[in-house]
């Protein structure tokens, strides 16, 4: 097999005191001299460049785009796999969005191919390596590392997650732990992936082209109840809808329980004049497993009357990262009012448990 390796920074690359991604030279270095002798037979790898290298915690839309093209760019020049060593803070979130932006669109946003190679995704608890080179005492590192080489070659098409000796579809991932070797879950279960042809490179990396300009332009802002005074809620929508103005794409609730937003009196005002700048409202929730059923209380039955968007049982980091995208494909193709809202609640890249 001819494997593609993506070196992103995180913290299987970190070191010092405190951890900072090293360089991608140091990095290869040192991984030529100490884990390529230890890779199991069977795997051509090569390296491909991703420069500079991230804190994952830093990480913006922008950054898909440089994932998803490196990852475009690896298949076109002849990987059959690609696996990606990426820092576990916004791994969920860019497992997401590499599943959208692998993914090719007809005009109105429907998914008509994609990427026909597995992209795995992986990285590390603790370093791979200590200061001085040598690999580092109980890391976790090393059997992800192995773990993912070796089943890039059983998967196919898509974007998985392979931490902890689990293989999860990367769309559905959420992270769980901010120490433990179990980082990752799904929580939801294993989703209901899109059965779709291949799509070829380079009408992947037109479409992309096409939308990184758009990508990240405008803020999608996660908010939610606490156990303060309705005013409370309702003065921090108005605050990000006026401190943002055109720059706001989209709000994403995440609200108690099944998607509930108490006190409708003060909040529905502020949601109906957002949707009235043409911002897209999503109701999620809080809580990591389950889906999202407005309907079911009256905290939650009034939302469907100022059109926010169920995002079912996808987790917010999807849901995050599929807004991101919904906005920069409208605004690059410059739908018309509605398609945004029906890509949103369609399913993408396996990141719904129905078909969509």
């Amino acid at each position: 097999m001819h494997l593609a390796l993506v070196y992103t920074g995180g913290t299987i690359g970190s070191i010092g005191q405190p951890l900072d991604p090293m360089p991608v030279e140091r990095f290869r270095a040192w991984w030529s001299q100490r884990v390529a002798p230890e890779l199991a037979g069977g795997a051509e790898t090569f390296w491909v460049d991703f420069a500079p290298q991230l804190d994952s915690s830093q990480a913006e839309p922008s950054d898909w785009t440089r994932l998803a093209r490196t990852v475009i760019a690896a298949a076109a020049a002849g990987a059959e796999a690609v696996v990606l060593l990426h820092g576990t803070d916004t791994m969920a979130a860019s497992a997401s969005a590499l599943g959208y932006l692998t993914t090719l669109f007809d005009a109105d946003g429907r998914p008509v191919a994609r990427l026909g190679i597995p992209v795995v995704l992986t990285g590390a608890q603790r370093p791979l390596f200590d200061d001085a080179g040598g690999l580092r005492a109980g890391t976790d590192a090393t059997r992800n590392l192995h773990d993912a080489i070796a089943r890039a070659a059983t998967l196919g098409p898509g974007v998985h997650l392979v931490f902890a000796g689990m293989t999860m579809p990367g769309p559905r991932t959420l992270k769980v732990s901010t120490l433990d070797d179990d980082a990752f879950a799904c929580p939801n279960g294993p989703g209901q992936p899109v059965d779709l042809p291949s799509a070829p490179p380079a009408a992947l990396l037109a479409q992309l082209d096409a939308l990184a300009p758009h990508l990240g332009r405008r803020a999608v802002i996660a908010i939610g109840p606490s156990p303060n005074p309705p005013s409370a809620l309702a003065a921090g929508l108005a605050g990000v809808v006026a401190a943002l103005g055109d720059g706001l794409g989209a709000i994403l609730l995440l609200g108690y329980g099944t998607g509930n937003i108490p006190a409708p009196r003060q909040v529905a005002p502020q949601l109906r004049a957002a949707r009235a700048r043409g911002i897209l409202i999503a109701i999620g929730t809080q809580v990591p497993a389950g889906a999202v059923a407005p309907g079911l209380y009256g905290a939650g039955s009034w939302l469907g009357e100022v059109g926010a968007l169920a995002t079912g049982d996808m987790t917010a980091p999807a849901a995050q990262a599929k807004l991101h995208v919904a906005i920069a494909l409208a605004a690059s193709r410059g739908w018309p009012g509605g398609l945004a809202e029906a890509f949103f609640q369609r399913n993408i890249a396996g990141e719904l448990g129905t078909a969509g």
